[in-house]
């Protein structure tokens, strides 16, 4: 038990690693391109998208984290997959409408 706590957190923390990492040169690469004004611009824009992606997600990660957790305890894959599968869905749904929104507004 404790060596797939361990393995699961380095998993995360390596993740969470390569996030951060690839975050900063996002945001050195759109400094270099853009200069300081359009960087500005994307400055201000960047939480209204960050409002748009909370709302697309819906608070629907941990909740499927919790459901295959559970399906997976008792052995039932297939529900397990059925849950990642149909969150998919739903997020991708909202992603593409709240993206359309976002170019119109």
């Amino acid at each position: 038990m404790a060596n797939k706590l361990i393995r699961g957190s380095l998993i995360i923390f390596i993740g969470n690693i390569i996030f951060r990492i690839g975050g900063y040169v996002y945001r050195f690469l759109m400094a270099m391109l853009l200069g300081p004004t359009m960087y500005g611009v994307l400055g201000l824009t960047l939480p209204f998208q960050g409002i748009f992606q909370t709302l697309a997600a819906g608070g629907l990660p941990p909740a499927i984290a919790k459901y295959v957790a559970e399906y997976n305890a008792v052995n039932e894959p297939d529900m397990a997959r059925q849950t990642i599968y149909t969150a998919l869905s739903i997020m991708v749904f909202l992603g593409l409408f709240l993206g359309v929104l976002m170019i119109f507004v």
